[in-house]
């Protein structure tokens, strides 16, 4: 929120002389009234403009006029244009025209990912691009007024909507309603089959089908769909018999490395470009050998500016000799190829360490493991309850990556006073090394797995 906030005033200082209407988002009648004053006065850009005609409202990032017509300009904080942007702003635009104003040209405002910063910012005629969507937008109108005319029937309605839950149903930090939509949902639900696509779900639905148990075996699914299938139908966990051999490949010292970063809308340092993965911290759990007590190393980059240099300094000399770099997913050697194409001094090292001896124990467990309480997620947060179950997240103040990297630029805002930045240093510490501790103990957890197979 934030970050879109920071990218909407930025955009407007494309265009100078504008009018930003300061007024409560909630308080819609008076920012109208604000509005109508404004272009009556003369005013010929504003930021922030209200409208409303009948039962629809809508507040524009920026209008200008341009000869008789309001040129409407919608800002994004993405890097590319998506048809659900084009839908939001046709639907500006029908509002505009209903109030009874002039619409000229449509324009989506995002950001210029190519833009490097030097020692300056970037400007923002150069870090944002312009692009004139006006006739897709236009082509839109008949079909947003039918949505909206829908979406108000459902507003003011006495009956919930027939909606179906299906994966656009994320969790029940994303949506108010979720509890409420699946109290009557089985345990195993369609839903979470391995990789299952929001057509296939509601395919299986509309044959009767709720619940993984529900699936005759005839039915046609994808091999790790069927896996999930058996563990759920049989109650048993699958253990593939090439589990033994995969983690046979770990030599020693083995090291369990996690990264942590930020992707920062805005280039916060030279070189850098809009959602550059920048890593700021890691944590490594070390076994000499399989049942080693591990030694643990953490870096964390509390220092002002680009923490990369220092990242990956600290990195290499810790894991140099490792026989083997052991990570959860592709994204560590996905992190490092991004330092080395930035020229980062050892990152090149580091891509040669992780690729030759790198091991991704998410790759092993997708390939070699299933348990039911995977509920259709590879992710450590799924799989460590299910085989690690005395490990936990819970009571940690931070609790993901994405909290992380928001929680590390608190850290180094300006406002942010000592206490709170060395507490917050803290907080991102103790989640690092829980997930290099998890990789370990996921680690043993499923070597034993691996020998009750023999």
């Amino acid at each position: 929120m934030v970050t879109g906030q920071e990218i909407g005033r930025l955009a407007r200082q494309l265009y100078e002389g504008g009018v930003l209407i300061q007024v409560s988002p909630t308080d819609h009648e008076q920012a109208v009234a604000e509005t109508e004053r404004l272009i009556g006065s003369g005013a010929e850009t504003l930021f922030e403009a209200a409208f409303q005609a009948d039962d629809l409202v809508v507040r524009c990032d920026i209008l200008s006029k341009v000869g008789g017509s309001w040129d409407l300009v919608e800002v994004k904080s993405s890097t590319k244009i998506k048809d659900e942007h084009v839908e939001d702003i046709a639907f500006q635009a029908l509002v505009l025209q209903r109030a009874g104003i002039s619409v000229g040209r449509l324009f989506l405002c995002h950001l210029d990912s190519s833009q490097e910063r030097g020692e300056a910012p970037v400007p923002p005629s150069q870090l944002f691009h312009l692009e004139d969507v006006t006739d897709g937008a236009r082509a839109l109108l008949p079909q947003v007024e039918d949505w909206a005319k829908e979406f108000y029937r459902i507003a003011e309605g006495q009956l919930e909507p027939d909606v179906r839950t299906n994966l656009h149903c994320v969790s029940p930090s994303r949506c108010p309603f979720y509890e409420h939509c699946h109290v009557q949902r089985p345990e195993h639900d369609i839903v979470t089959l391995p990789s299952i696509r929001a057509k296939a779900v509601t395919e299986f639905r509309e044959q009767g089908y709720e619940s993984i148990l529900d699936i005759p075996e005839e039915a046609k699914m994808q091999p790790l769909q069927r896996r999930a299938w058996e563990v759920v139908r049989f109650d048993r966990p699958h253990i593939g018999k090439g589990l033994a051999h995969a983690l046979s490949a770990i030599q020693f010292p083995a090291h369990f490395i996690d990264f942590e970063a930020v992707a920062p809308a805005i280039p916060l340092f030279p070189g850098t470009r809009p959602y550059q993965t920048l890593p700021f911290q890691w944590s490594d759990h070390q076994l000499s050998h399989p049942g080693a007590e591990p030694d643990h190393a953490e870096f964390l980059h509390t220092a002002p500016g680009d923490p990369r240099a220092a990242f990956a300094d600290s990195l290499l000399q810790r894991i140099r000799s490792a026989a083997t770099v052991v990570f959860y997913s592709s994204y560590e050697l996905t992190t490092v190829r991004g330092l080395a194409a930035s020229a980062v001094p050892g990152a090149d090292e580091l891509v040669e360490i992780l690729e030759s001896r790198g091991f991704d124990l998410y790759k092993l467990v997708k390939d070699e493991v299933y348990h039911a309480d995977f509920r259709g997620s590879f992710s450590i947060k799924k799989v460590l309850p299910a085989l690690v179950p005395e490990l936990s997240y819970d009571g940690l103040e931070i609790k993901d990556g994405d909290t992380a990297a928001v929680e590390y630029l608190r850290m180094h805002a300006p406002g942010t006073v000592d206490a709170e930045s060395k507490k917050i240093a803290q907080n991102l510490l103790t989640y690092c090394k829980l997930d290099t501790l998890a990789m370990v103990e996921l680690y043993r957890a499923l070597s034993e797995l691996a020998n009750t197979r023999k």
